[in-house]
Formats: C-alpha cells, structure tokens, sequence
C-alpha cells in the first residue's frame, strides 16, 4: 500500500497557506475601501482616525472567524493557522 502522508501533508500545508493568503487578501481589500489617512511604506493603507480603525479591526476578527471555520474543517489547527497567518503578513 501507498504511503499517502506525504501527499495529505501537502494537501494541508496548501490549504493552510491559502487561507492565510485568503485572510490577508480580504483584510487588505476592505482596508482600501475604508481608509483614508494615506499609505504605509509597505504600500498597506492607514486608517484617519479611530473610527477607521474601529471599522477595520472589526473586519479582520469577522473575517479571522470565517477562516478559523475553513481552517476547522481542513484539520487545521488555529495554532498553526495563526502561525500561518503571522508568517504571510
């Protein structure tokens, strides 16, 4: 019989990239819709103000659930996708 772990480690560790990729994508999108003050030297957008921030920074949790729910049901851990997503940023 085969030996499949390589390929289901594979399978994984792309779906756990993708997700990070994902959150950071979704995160930096909205990001864009919503600030104004201008941009980071990483090309990143900066909120104005509080309420920028607070807009923002309620995005990122709403979209950090929906991708620990994806992650769940990939057999991700949240540790490893925090690591994954502290990693793509």
């Amino acid at each position: 019989m085969p030996d499949l772990s390589q390929k289901f480690d594979t399978k994984r560790a792309s779906a756990l990239f993708a997700l990070a990729v994902e959150y950071h994508e979704r995160c930096e999108a909205y990001d864009r819709t919503v600030c104004t003050g201008g941009f980071e030297d990483d090309g990143s957008v900066r909120p104005a103000n509080q309420r920028e921030l607070g807009l923002i920074n309620r995005n990122a949790a709403e979209v950090r659930r929906d991708v620990e729910r994806k992650a769940s049901a990939c057999g991700v851990s949240l540790a490893e996708l925090k690591r994954a997503i502290g990693k793509a940023g």
